[in-house]
């Protein structure tokens, strides 16, 4: 089985409809929507916005369902100036960029104890995913994750000096939690995001309104993609 993890419904929404002979269950309240696609079993959820909440998700999925992959589908602020709109990042490396415990040098900052900086996406899915041909470009980076919407280059800069990052190509607000939980419990993951604004640029927000729907469409196209071909 593999999982699939949104924030947003309207992240969600076109792959359930494609799910064949699909149940909802609920669990404390979370919704997942069991079904098939592409001849493969497949569940999927949404988690809510931000890190606590794609979480709790992603641990009671993996409790339940124990999927051999978890894909996080979504969008994302794009930050590499090569990045553009509705172009899909595929999350190679993941970390956060607001978790800091440094003040001794025991950790690094964004580093959670027991767990690396830089969380890895699964190599075999990211080899799929890339396969794919869209009218945008597909890059393979990293991605850096806080619960804020990001509108500041600068603050992200400050961030990225402190990670000893040269660039990130997406910045969100769920990738990293759900790969600390399935670092934590042993579950192949990937995280495609598809830009829907660019940050700094003026009108962000309009953009992010104007965009997402199609980028949404991108970032599931790969998603089902990988789905049809991980096995």
């Amino acid at each position: 089985m593999i999982g699939v993890i949104c924030a947003m419904s309207i992240e969600a929404k076109s792959l359930i409809q494609r799910l064949k002979d699909y149940r909802e269950e609920k669990i404390f309240n979370i919704s997942f929507w069991v079904g098939k696609l592409e001849q493969q079993e497949v569940v999927v959820t949404v988690s809510g916005v931000g890190k606590v909440s794609s979480g709790i998700a992603t641990a009671l999925m993996i409790e339940h369902y124990q999927p051999e992959l978890i894909i996080n589908s979504g969008v994302a602020g794009g930050f590499n100036l090569k990045t553009q709109h509705l172009d899909v990042v595929l999350g190679e490396h993941i970390a956060y960029y607001d978790f800091d415990i440094s003040f001794d040098g025991a950790f690094r900052f964004g580093q959670v104890p027991d767990s690396p900086v830089w969380f890895q996406s699964d190599n075999k899915a990211l080899d799929i995913a890339s396969e794919v041909k869209l009218p945008n470009p597909i890059h393979k980076g990293r991605i850096i994750t806080a619960d804020c919407f990001q509108t500041s280059r600068k603050a992200v800069e400050e961030a990225l000096q402190k990670l000893e990052a040269d660039t990130v190509h997406a910045i969100d607000m769920e990738s990293a939690a759900i790969a600390q939980v399935a670092y934590r419990f042993k579950t192949p993951f990937l995280v495609i995001r598809s830009i829907s604004d660019i940050l700094g640029q003026e009108a962000q927000t309009k953009s992010y309104y104007d965009w997402i729907s199609k980028a949404c469409e991108n970032a599931i196209a790969i998603c089902v993609h990988v789905i049809a071909n991980y096995y």
